[in-house]
């Protein structure tokens, strides 16, 4: 007797990340700018070179060699970590740079994008850790793509929308921005 369950995900896995693949293929190779970080703002490459080891070493070991995953999923966990993590964090610089890309034409990347994206992956990362064993493969990515697009557009209200909000609460109304 045939179960009644839906059909499994997992063959539903390939295709779409072929399809995502082909789509972050062709924005990177259209739209994305790399930039030399000689010197951004003062920050130098040797100036932020550690940031961005101490965020890697986060998202890849932390997450998937260091916490609970590889103890109770085994190699699939550590699998699935890196699985998402490259997904989001391409997914993340995309989607921080739509507003350079909005105003320029190009996205640009950096080191600063980079570290940016990892964080973001890793907000991705702490909640698949808690439901990595009652998903299957394509939730875990649909839900790394949400919550990326929800943790980039966070950050652009607050950056942007709230900016004078909170400034002018926290310093009262004498004080504005310029």
């Amino acid at each position: 007797m045939a179960p009644q369950y839906a059909p499994s995900l997992r063959s539903r896995l390939d295709p779409m990340l072929l399809v995502l693949q082909l789509g972050f293929i062709l924005i990177y190779a259209f739209y994305i700018e790399i930039e030399s970080n000689v010197k951004v703002y003062g920050i130098t490459f040797s100036n932020l070179y550690p940031e961005f080891q101490d965020v890697n070493v986060m998202v890849i070991l932390g997450f998937g060699y260091m916490c609970t995953f590889l103890v109770r999923y085994g190699f699939s966990g550590s699998g699935f970590n890196l699985l998402v993590a490259v997904i989001a964090i391409q997914w993340a610089i995309i989607l921080n740079g739509i507003e350079n890309w909005y105003y320029r034409g190009k996205i640009r990347i950096d080191l600063k994008s980079l570290v940016v994206a990892e964080m973001c992956a890793a907000s991705a990362l702490i909640s698949i850790g808690v439901v990595l064993g009652k998903t299957n493969p394509v939730h875990l990515i649909l839900i790394a793509l949400l919550e990326v697009s929800g943790f980039v557009l966070n950050e652009w209200l607050l950056q942007t929308l709230l900016k004078g909000l909170c400034f002018s609460v926290c310093f009262g109304p004498v004080l504005t921005p310029s």
